[in-house]
């Protein structure tokens, strides 16, 4: 897998203050990939999740202070400090816009979820699974700021229809 745009390098250190901070225990997969990309856009980035959601990675948020997102900026939002206490934290986004999940406390701690429309769907059972389907991926990269990928990306997620994205060709050729 390739991550692209990774973010600045940071520490076990960083790691802590901001589990400390947020009063979280983040995954020891997703505390791996931090401490050696520290967020990014991998490739590829598209899969069918078992449960039948299409998921298209965007970025994959760094600990702290990136253009592209941050966890820390993340959890300091109100709206996310109720998620956080449930034990829910906003990892990264889709090319649709939709929030991806990991589950930080429980029995599902680990998990990863997309919202759709404010509903959960399980869509890895890890963030190593999580990289590992979108590695598996067969397809081709799509351009990140193509209009009209972003709008057959948006009405394939809500429609709720499952399987493979099929992008049409003159999509690719832009």
């Amino acid at each position: 897998m390739f991550i692209k745009n990774p973010g600045s390098p940071i520490t076990k250190l960083d790691i802590e203050r901001f589990e400390k901070a947020h009063h979280v225990k983040l995954a020891d997969e997703h505390r791996d990939f931090l401490l050696e990309f520290n967020g990014g856009s991998p490739y590829p980035n598209a899969f069918a999740a078992s449960s039948g959601v299409e998921v298209v990675i965007s970025r994959i948020f760094s600990l702290f202070y990136h253009a592209l997102g941050d966890l820390d900026g993340c959890c300091s939002e109100p709206e996310w400090k109720n998620a956080l206490k449930k034990g829910y934290i906003q990892i990264a986004d889709d090319l649709a816009g939709q929030r991806i999940i990991i589950a930080t406390k429980g029995s599902a701690a680990g998990a990863i979820y997309i919202s759709i429309d404010g509903e959960l769907y399980l869509i890895a059972k890890s963030f190593n699974d999580l990289l590992r389907q979108a590695e598996s991926a067969v397809g081709v990269e799509l351009p990140l700021c193509h209009d009209e990928w972003m709008r057959l990306a948006a009405e394939k997620v809500a429609s709720g229809k499952a399987g493979v994205f099929q992008v049409p060709a003159e999509t690719l050729s832009a």
